[in-house]
């Protein structure tokens, strides 16, 4: 689990490529459904899907839905805490591209 963490923390420093990286955003969606010891490993996988949430707005309401599905599993506070921030943080970036708006979430 420490070193699915730390490889899924060097790919979140890069912007991802939808051609590129679609194995890591299914691995992402892996990583938050998955029971785990380590939950550090779901915070960063949910880093890099705000990431790809930036960069390919049609994925927001996928993204949304596999982390509200998968957070009642989530044990530990930081990572209840962190789904809770990323959901807000998507759920702002989807009101701001129903609007047409540029986002800077």
């Amino acid at each position: 689990s420490f070193r699915a963490a730390w490889s899924l923390y060097h790919l979140a420093m890069t912007d991802p490529d939808l051609d590129e990286y679609g194995h890591l955003l299914d691995y992402c969606f892996h990583m938050i459904r998955v029971p785990l010891k380590a939950e550090y490993a779901r915070a960063i996988a949910m880093d890099i899907l705000i990431k790809f949430a930036r960069q390919f707005p049609e994925l927001i309401p996928e993204i949304i839905e596999q982390i509200e599905l998968a957070r009642s599993q989530f044990e530990a506070k930081h990572a209840k805490r962190k789904a809770k921030q990323v959901l807000d943080a998507l759920n702002k970036m989807r009101a701001v591209n129903s609007s047409g708006l540029k986002s800077n979430v």
